[in-house]
């Protein structure tokens, strides 16, 4: 049970049951046995962001870019702790990396969405909310991502009266 996966593995679990102390402590004794296993470092950047410790967050995100610069999901991390920091250049640089590596993730479109609504750029946004929309395959968000292009649409429309 010494090795690094099961340990990830138990930290998910505790992760999705709030016990992110212990979670923590899980993910330190994975990256104790494999110190750049970006898996692990994106779980605990994702338990900092739900303790709302959105440095924290940034660095095991920049942590995991660094060790698999091809996981989209580090870079989706990384914009979120971005965004959570109020740099929003930087989220948008972060959540468009993670699209260009895998274009069929829904999050990482209405992520970069949430920033550009943030931004006031409601075209931009209406065009992320449509793309993931378009490439979500869960049935039951396609009428979301419907009202949240109508909605940007409509945001973008007043913006040009």
């Amino acid at each position: 049970a010494d090795d690094a996966q099961a340990r990830i593995r138990l930290a998910v679990t505790l992760t999705m049951r709030r016990h992110y102390k212990t979670a923590l402590g899980a993910l330190g004794k994975a990256l104790k046995i494999a110190p750049r296993n970006a898996e692990a470092r994106i779980r605990a950047g994702n338990v900092h962001y739900f303790l709302k410790d959105y440095a924290k967050a940034l660095e095991n995100y920049s942590l995991a870019v660094k060790d698999d610069p091809l996981n989209p999901n580090a870079h989706n991390g990384l914009g979120l702790a971005s965004f959570a920091l109020k740099r929003s250049d930087e989220a948008l640089e972060s959540f468009s990396r993670a699209i260009s590596l895998n274009p069929l993730a829904d999050r990482a479109y209405r992520n970069r969405a949430a920033v550009w609504t943030s931004l006031k750029k409601y075209g931009n946004a209406a065009g992320d909310f449509r793309t993931a929309g378009m490439v979500n395959t869960d049935a039951s968000l396609v009428d979301e991502y419907r009202k949240l292009v109508e909605e940007a649409e409509s945001r973008a429309a007043r913006g040009k009266s």
